[in-house]
């Protein structure tokens, strides 16, 4: 891949993000401050409850130290009875918990009217007569990828959405744990760059697997799910034994790659723990081990202490961080496919340019598996095919008693006897036929050489099943 073709990607990449982004936070902004009031209130009293802690074990074994730090509040707080501030501080602590498992419900209840909001414009595009843009994106099983996006492609732009909106407060503690932790020993600080290095190329890594396996799996889906239903059919008709399936046919539907994939999606957020937990690991141990070079007598372990629950806020706010940019990685397939049926763009659905539109005047037969839906054969027309007008075989017969009709229309239908029935009634108004099968178009001038060579039980044998695996892992 070329550097220009990289740039354009992530350009491409960045729209994306910054439509889903700027759609959530119009629809839900109310919502959004909430979450970052409660998950900011969250983490205060999570760094209440330990900083508290260690100021009280500290107060217990020297009374005077907190003295240094001129605040008549710590002394005064931890003057009260021993179990006073310690319940009080354990308070604080499940305060903060209860807390943040409420920032998550309202993330929850947000995210579900943000997608109610989606399938609502999706609805809406649809029906837009002016533009017929959105077919690009599942013109190949136009009902089935349709429903799929509604389904699934919206859940996980959803998801995807309410990880992102959880990101600010991360992202404030880090960048306040940072600052801590350069006023508390920038020298010492400065020993984890080499980790951090490591750290942004991992996660990398990390995000570039998620998405490739995202795409992986998407296309294993159908494959799996149609070899699964071929397999139930032979099963269930005794074809074979069920030994045999499992021996020759169960390998030959990569349902184990497919299961695989899956479970390799799901790592991806694994990962950044992992990559996290070695992170913090290794970082304390480089800390602790810089002690070894110092004049011990004179250390202040306190300082280290505090060093190192900076160094644990930074580290979680920076896996929070991760995660979520993980998420949209790994979704990020789901989510363009919402983006380009919306608006129109993207990398992976161009415009066919079929030249077509051109070579057929008249009036024009269209027989194809795809116009079961009307607004689906009418995108469908309109996007590729023509600019004429376009109307279901049903209407024809009333079409034509018109006065003045206009003689260059588009006439669509699935059902393929009905279709021949009329063509051979009408044939005289006819001037193409078109028939349609699973990408393949074959075209007819001479009318009764259609109404000869077409058959329509042969027709229903190629209609496309639509077989989608249903993925409802988050």
């Amino acid at each position: 891949m070329s550097f220009q073709q990289i740039k354009q990607q992530g350009t491409h990449y960045w729209r994306v993000f910054i439509w889903m982004v700027t759609a959530y936070y119009k629809q839900e902004k109310s919502a959004f401050w909430i979450i970052q009031l409660l998950m900011g209130l969250a983490v205060i009293l999570s760094l209440a409850w330990v900083l508290g802690l260690i100021a009280g074990l500290n107060y217990l074994s020297d009374p005077d130290y907190l003295s240094q730090y001129g605040v008549s509040f710590l002394n005064d707080f931890f003057k009260m009875p021993l179990p006073v501030w310690i319940v009080l501080l354990s308070l604080a602590g499940m305060a903060g918990a209860a807390i943040s498992f409420l920032s998550f419900h309202v993330g929850v209840r947000s995210v579900i009217r943000f997608q109610l909001s989606l399938i609502k414009d999706i609805f809406a595009t649809i029906q837009d007569e002016n533009n017929h843009r959105w077919i690009q994106v599942v013109d190949d099983e136009p009902l089935a990828n349709t429903n799929q996006i509604i389904k699934m492609s919206v859940q996980m732009t959803g998801l995807v959405a309410r990880r992102l909106a959880r990101m600010l407060i991360p992202l404030i503690t880090f960048i306040i744990s940072f600052v801590a932790l350069l006023k508390l020993d920038a020298q010492l600080l400065s020993l984890m760059i080499p980790l951090a290095v490591f750290y942004i190329i991992g996660l990398y890594f990390i995000n570039r697997h998620a998405a490739r396996t995202q795409v992986i799996l998407k296309g294993l889906s159908k494959k799996t799910q149609q070899s699964l239903s071929n397999l139930i059919k032979i099963v269930l008709n005794r074809q074979i034994s069920h030994e045999d399936v499992v021996r020759e046919k169960l390998p030959e539907s990569e349902y184990e790659a497919f299961s695989d994939y899956r479970y390799k999606r799901r790592l991806a957020e694994i990962h950044v723990t992992w990559l996290n937990t070695f992170f913090l690991v290794l970082g304390s141990a480089v800390i602790i081990l810089s002690v070894d070079f110092t004049d011990k007598s004179t250390f202040d372990w306190m300082h280290l202490i505090y060093f190192i629950v900076a160094l644990r806020y930074a580290g979680s706010g920076l896996q929070q961080m991760a995660s979520a940019t993980v998420s949209f990685s790994r979704f990020l397939p789901e989510v363009e496919l919402v983006y380009a049926l919306l608006s129109g763009e993207s990398n992976q659905f161009e415009k066919k340019q079929k030249k077509i539109k051109e070579e057929f005047s008249g009036c024009i037969f269209f027989l194809s598996t795809q116009f079961s839906e009307c607004l689906i054969a009418e995108a469908i027309l309109k996007n590729t095919y023509t600019d004429n007008t376009a109307i279901p075989l049903d209407d024809f017969s009333q079409y034509i008693e018109l006065e003045n009709y206009n003689q260059d229309i588009w006439v669509y239908s699935d059902k393929p006897t009905q279709f021949k029935q009329t063509v051979r009634k009408y044939s005289d108004h006819i001037h193409y036929v078109l028939i349609e099968t699973n990408g393949h178009l074959k075209t007819f001038q001479n009318i009764q050489e259609f109404l000869e060579e077409f058959e329509p039980g042969n027709f229903q044998k190629h209609k496309n099943q639509s077989l989608v695996l249903d993925d409802d892992e988050m």
